[in-house]
This record gives C-alpha cells, structure tokens and sequence, in this order.
C-alpha cells in the first residue's frame, strides 16, 4: 500500500492480484499490514462471502522493547468456517498483554568491541561524513541515546528510541543504529533478534524454535530482511487466536 498514493499505486496490484490467486483455494486468510490497511479496504476485495475481525498489534503488548504497530486481519470464508469462541481478536490480544520488559538497549546484546565510525566497514567518504553529521546533531538533542544515523535529525523526524525506551520500528534501511553506551552500530544478528528471530542456539531453546541459519547470507542485506519481517509474537499471537476461535461448519 503506497504511503501517498494508497490505493492508487501501482504497487496495490499486487494486492490485489493475490486476493484473486489465495482466494481460490483458500478459505482463510490472515493479513498484515500497516495501521491504514483497513477491514473495509479488505472487505471490498473478498466480497460478502467473508467475514472478518482485525486488531492493531505492537510487540511492546507482549513486553518486547521494539515498536511495529501493525493491523492483523483474520479473514474466513463463512460457508465453511465459523468463528465459535465467546471472544474477540481484541480480547484475545489483551488476555496475553505483557508489562514491558525490554528496552532498546537491551538488543545491544553482542559481546563485541567498540567500534567507531571511521572503522565502519564498506562507507564511502561522504557517507562517512553524513553519519558524523548526524550523529553530532543527534549528540544536541535529548534522550537520544540510540539513534539512527542513516536519518537527518533536523528534518523534524528523528528516528531514536521511542519516549518509553523501545527501539524505533525497523525499516529496509536500519542498518546505522547506533549505541552511545556502546559505541557501536547494531548488528545485523541484534536487528533480526529485535524481531524475534533467533540467531543462536541460546535464543533458539528460548523461542522453542529453530534458529535462523544465515551462514553465507550477505550481511548487508540482513537489515533489509529484518526490516521487511514481522514481529514473530504479534503473528503467533494472531494465530494461536485463529486456531482457538475458527471451527469448521
């Protein structure tokens, strides 16, 4: 969904497309997007044969230290599901809410060195100086401590830790994260773990699932990856809602 054109761009035909191919042999369907992605919006492309409930998902409901505000649609086909629980997607979410626990310094997890932003690997000459701009600026403001310096500060959007202490929400170009208590950028294998995907065979016994293997991966395309994922609780919280709540009629 384009973010100025919305509907309108061409990039919707995807969607669109996909309503049109998943649909026809499929019965349900569960959808993620961002907060404008609306029940009416999806409504309009299945048609009356369907039904719906949706809920607004961020991982800090679930005490994770990391904001992504999402809409997460569960879709049925009402000839042949039902949704049979005395419950809500909303309630449902609210039963497994979470105090906060983590913060954004806590996905600085690595046992690494310091680094610094001459040593930065791969950085063109004025690359360098863009991230030393920015990060002298991001210096001037308050409660900045983890900035990302791949954003201008001063175009009125600065993109740090949020005011509750979570980490700013991904994006396919978050690869300068940067700690001033640890001098150093995030690493590729912290961005996907702020996702909760796991990395090691630690976090893997934590998760109950497999770690993630990426040997090989081109480690500049990691961020990429982690800011096009979803937040692993926020899916299998909606899931877990779809198994509980859908019977077959």
């Amino acid at each position: 969904m384009g973010k100025r054109l919305q509907e309108q761009d061409i990039v919707f035909a995807t969607h669109e497309q996909y309503y049109k191919e998943y649909t026809k042999c499929n019965d349900l369907l569960i959808l993620e997007n961002v907060p404008e992605y609306k029940e009416k919006l999806v409504a309009s492309h299945l048609g009356p044969s369907w039904a719906m409930d949706s809920t607004r998902l961020d991982p800090r409901i679930f005490g994770m230290g990391v904001s992504r505000p999402r809409v997460y649609i569960i879709c049925w086909r009402k000839n042949v599901l039902k949704w049979t629980a005395d419950f809500r997607l909303d309630e449902f979410v609210r039963a497994l809410a979470a105090k906060p626990l983590l913060t954004a310094g806590n996905y600085f997890w690595q046992k690494i060195p310091e680094t610094t932003l001459t040593a930065a690997e791969e950085l063109q000459p004025n690359d360098l100086l863009v991230l030393e701009r920015n990060l002298m600026d991001y210096r001037a403001m308050a409660n900045m401590a983890y900035p990302d310096l791949t954003q201008y500060p001063k175009n009125g959007r600065p993109r740090g830790e949020l005011r509750d202490g979570s980490l700013m929400a991904l994006t396919t170009n978050c690869s300068k994260f940067f700690s001033e208590e640890h001098h150093r950028f995030m690493e590729p294998t912290e961005l996907l773990s702020a996702q909760t995907l796991p990395t090691t065979r630690l976090q893997e016994r934590a998760c109950l699932a497999p770690k993630l293997e990426i040997k090989g991966v081109n480690q500049n395309l990691i961020p990429k990856f982690a800011g096009n994922s979803m937040s692993t609780p926020c899916v299998g919280c909606v899931l877990l809602a779809a198994l509980c709540g859908l019977e077959r009629i």
